[in-house]
């Protein structure tokens, strides 16, 4: 791996062994300085454990072991996974290296959990490699064609480097579709195709890795081939966690049609990325998917709803609408006298629903503000139903739940929400729910890709991210730190041309 035409996947090569070397005995360490924890044999020795184990040693043991070696605010889970995913790219090398670009932003991400496991040395060893991949390569470190020198005033208008979507072209775009409605989407009430069309959907979401483990672990769920059975997604408002559930709900209802997409012209990426995610989760291409989908909104559920059953029965509690929405009346049967009195069913209950409607999906968007709207006994039996319905979903094959939390005080609703919030979490605590990190970094790409086409010069975006590069360079004293550097180049490029990116 010495050839001078592979200099950016040498050096990823050789970070991601200082890396793994260094992850090993920290994992291995941490893992068995907790009491009473029984990791997997295969686990017990640190040359068995490989850069391929470390998001699910991650996931696995975080809320027992790894959650508390780590600053809170940092997001190191997504960086392990986004260094795995580096490690198979330079494990399957192309015909060509490793964009530079790539390659750079990897070995940050690489030094920067370095110094967060506390390995010091091996952090300078990869900042040494990234500094001599930049000083070393620079004037050819892109295999691209050379970039012609061009003024600023020769530059192209975005608008002759890429193309708006037809709806913001023709002015018949508002800003308030990027409030995702998950209930409009449930009911086939979305706003715009964009939400409501899954192949629209999906052509235009951009599947981060949060977002991604979160579909390949509900197909393995419902394959019965493992999985996490109850996860929390958790971030500010504005973090995705909306957008996430409607992705799981497209995927669920809509994975059948996405795999019948033509494999090419604008819907090449979003196949390949389709087939990633099913492949991942050892799903068969040719076995279709049928699941059930139950959808329970707080902000549009209430206890005094007047929906019924076909037969007339009461819909205004959480039990009774999730178990009509599995099962129809034979599923709402099951727990129909708890439907009806208004009392959380039992487990027993809740287990023989699972079983007569077989693999489902959960999703349960802003149950805090559901709960804060209540008070006394049907408080508690919200948070006891809460409870019974994550443990019977722990004891299935092959369902799985997924729920929205606020993150902290001002998005829980104040001081009643934080209650609600801190109850509901002692529960999933309880049932070793899981907690899949939605990257905000990224809302940039999302909105990129809902306004412009997946078409666009990249020539001419290259030499406008350069110019800029180039200038922030040359008035470093003007510009805030790091705007110079080849992490925030690939920032300009993925963002252009929004400019709150640059």
């Amino acid at each position: 791996m010495n050839s001078p035409k592979r200099l950016n996947q040498d050096a990823l090569y050789q970070a991601l062994n200082i890396y793994r070397d260094a992850m090993r005995p920290f994992i291995l360490r941490n893992l068995k300085t907790v009491q009473g924890l029984a990791p997997e044999d295969r686990f017990q020795n640190a040359a068995d454990i490989d850069i391929g184990n470390f998001p699910y040693l991650f996931r696995e043991y975080w809320h027992d072991v790894f959650k508390h070696c780590f600053d809170p605010d940092r997001d190191v889970r997504s960086a392990v996974g986004i260094i795995t995913e580096a490690r198979n790219q330079v494990s399957h090398p192309g015909t060509e290296d490793i964009d530079p670009s790539y390659a750079l932003s990897r070995l940050h991400d690489i030094a920067d959990v370095l110094g967060q496991i506390n390995a010091p040395d091996q952090k300078r060893e990869v900042e040494s490699i990234r500094d001599k991949l930049l000083t070393r390569a620079a004037p050819t470190v892109d295999t691209k064609p050379k970039l012609p020198r061009r003024k600023a005033s020769d530059l192209k208008s975005w608008r002759d480097v890429i193309r708006p979507n037809t709806d913001v072209i023709e002015g018949s775009f508002r800003k308030s579709e990027f409030a995702a409605d998950l209930q409009e989407v449930f009911e086939g009430n979305a706003k715009t195709p964009e939400y409501g069309e899954t192949g629209i959907f999906f052509n235009q979401t951009y599947i981060t890795p949060g977002l991604k483990e979160l579909l390949i672990n509900t197909l393995k769920r419902l394959g019965s081939k493992g999985g996490n059975p109850v996860i929390q997604l958790k971030t500010g408002f504005g973090g995705g966690k909306t957008h996430s559930l409607i992705a799981l709900y497209h995927l669920v209802k809509g994975i059948n049609t996405l795999r019948e997409l033509p494999a090419e012209n604008e819907y090449a990426r979003l196949r390949e990325e389709i087939d990633e995610i099913m492949d991942e989760a050892e799903w068969n291409p040719d076995t279709p998917l049928n699941a059930n989908v139950s959808v329970l909104v707080g902000t549009y559920l209430s206890t005094t709803d007047a929906d019924e059953t076909k037969q007339g029965d009461p819909l205004n509690t959480l039990w009774g609408m999730m178990a009509d929405q599995l099962g129809g009346q034979d599923g709402y049967n099951i727990v129909r006298k708890a439907a009806r009195e208004g009392t959380a069913p039992g487990g027993s209950q809740l287990d023989a629903l699972f079983e007569h409607v077989g693999p489902s999906v959960i999703l349960i968007d802003e149950l805090v503000a559901y709960v804060r709207n209540v008070q006394g006994v049907t408080r508690e039996s919200i948070y006891t139903f809460f409870q019974a319905v994550t443990e019977s979903v722990n004891r299935s094959q092959n369902v799985t739940l997924v729920a929205t939390l606020p993150e902290g005080q001002v998005h829980a609703g104040g001081e009643g929400g934080m209650t609600a919030l801190d109850t509901l979490e002692a529960i999933l605590e309880r049932v070793d729910a899981v907690s899949i990190p939605l990257e905000v970094d990224n809302a940039f790409e999302v909105v990129r890709r809902r306004l412009f086409s997946n078409e666009i010069d990249e020539i001419e975006r290259d030499l406008t991210c350069e110019a800029f590069r180039k200038m922030y360079q040359n008035s470093r004293n003007e510009y805030p730190e790091g705007v110079n550097d080849q992490r925030y180049l690939q920032r300009m490029k993925d963002c252009y041309p929004i400019p709150g990116g640059i």
